[in-house]
């Protein structure tokens, strides 16, 4: 049988914690109905149904959490959904980005007419970097690495609010700044977009003891990350809570 195009970070009986790679579906989509996504993969591969309980976008890469029994789906969705997951990503956006802030504005959802749903992000600037390469109308590029706390899960989250602060995802082709991405592309040699979920804390059972699954800092971050002056770990540690409480200062 042909090895599934990610890793598998944790795996009992009750979940399967896998790295998605960016680019890979997780769902069926109906306007690519051929390619292969998480769950057929996995389906395949442990030769039993799984369930996703939460959402990665297609070009997010990082970890993405399936149950591998219908009980554990559902108690693993209403952690998700009640918001009682401790899920951190981390990004590389435009711009400078200084201290921390939890921005609280609306989401829009699917269908045109509904009511916006409420989202809350915590955006922590842990670095800044500028680079001597004009781009776009400056002679500069200037970049931030980021951590964020998704306090709520709604889709595209992470990508709408870092846009709404006018730091977009570097990558992100629907919400991201076009003279950048392409920067990327052709002087760093990076095509996918630098958002990545890094670290989920859930209880496995009901009344279970806090689980922890934090994933590695790929290759990939690292090249991008060397060439434009960021230092990242030799691993990932999510920041306590209260680091998160400070405001956002101006440029």
């Amino acid at each position: 049988m042909q090895a599934p195009r990610f890793t598998v970070l944790y795996q009992d009986e009750r979940v399967v914690v896998i790295d998605k790679p960016p680019g890979l579906l997780v769902h069926p989509h109906p306007h690519a109905p051929n390619e292969p996504t998480c769950i057929g993969m996995l389906r395949t591969w442990l030769g039993r149904p799984v369930h996703p309980v939460h959402r990665l976008d297609r070009g997010t890469s990082g970890m993405l959490i399936l149950a591998t029994n219908p009980e554990t789906a559902r108690h693993l969705a209403t952690q998700f959904q009640g918001g009682e997951v401790d899920k951190r990503y981390l990004a590389i956006v435009r711009g400078y980005l200084w201290g921390a802030t939890v921005l609280t504005r609306p989401i829009r959802r699917k269908l045109e007419g509904e009511e916006r749903a409420p989202a809350q992000t915590g955006i922590l600037a842990l670095q800044r970097t500028e680079v001597p390469h004009p781009v776009g109308r400056y002679e500069t590029a200037r970049y931030s690495l980021v951590e964020l706390n998704l306090i709520t899960g709604r889709p595209h989250q992470a990508r709408k609010h870092l846009h709404h602060l006018a730091h977009p995802v570097i990558g992100d082709k629907r919400y991201g700044d076009k003279d950048h991405n392409t920067f990327f592309q052709e002087h760093l040699g990076c095509a996918e977009m630098l958002l990545r979920s890094m670290y989920i804390a859930c209880r496995l059972e009901p009344g279970g003891t806090l689980h922890e699954v934090i994933a590695p800092i790929p290759p990939s971050w690292r090249s991008v990350a060397e060439q434009i002056g960021l230092r990242l770990p030799p691993e990932y540690r999510p920041s306590p809570f209260e680091d998160f409480e400070a405001q956002i200062e101006p440029d």
